[in-house]
């Protein structure tokens, strides 16, 4: 299977719209279901979501708790977004950032999560010295 960065995006935002901490400020869990009707998602099958969702959790940028027990479908709860996720999250969020660091992966033949945000470090870099007129060293 291959990894749908636009998905995995997708899931990143689902993820910080839906989560929220209940009355003890603690994080109240996202059940699957309900992320997948998120409308960051609605594009995605639930493939691609799962998916998605896995890589990003070996990437140590989510925390999910998705199990299939005695061949039952799928199910679990998304539990959070670490400070990893938060930070690719914020460097790819503005979508001319997130189509450029694609479009140049795309050009040099890697797409991978941490080639993306590297591109995308590297564009807001050149976005902050034209917005405030510096010059290269």
């Amino acid at each position: 299977m291959r990894l749908n960065l636009d998905c995995a995006r997708g899931v990143l935002l689902a993820m910080e719209e839906e989560l929220q901490f209940d009355d003890r400020y603690v994080c109240k869990p996202v059940p699957l279901n309900r992320l997948l009707k998120n409308h960051y998602l609605q594009y995605f099958s639930k493939a691609d979501v799962i998916y998605s969702s896995q890589k990003l959790h070996e990437a140590h940028y989510i925390k999910i708790n998705l199990a299939s027990v005695n061949g039952s479908p799928l199910k679990g709860d998304y539990l959070s977004i670490t400070y990893d996720g938060h930070e690719f999250l914020d460097k790819i969020r503005k979508n001319e950032i997130w189509e450029g660091a694609k479009a140049v992966g795309l050009k040099i033949g890697c797409v991978s999560i941490n080639t993306i945000s590297l591109i995308a470090s590297n564009i807001i870099s050149e976005l902050i010295k034209v917005h405030y007129g510096i010059d290269r060293v």
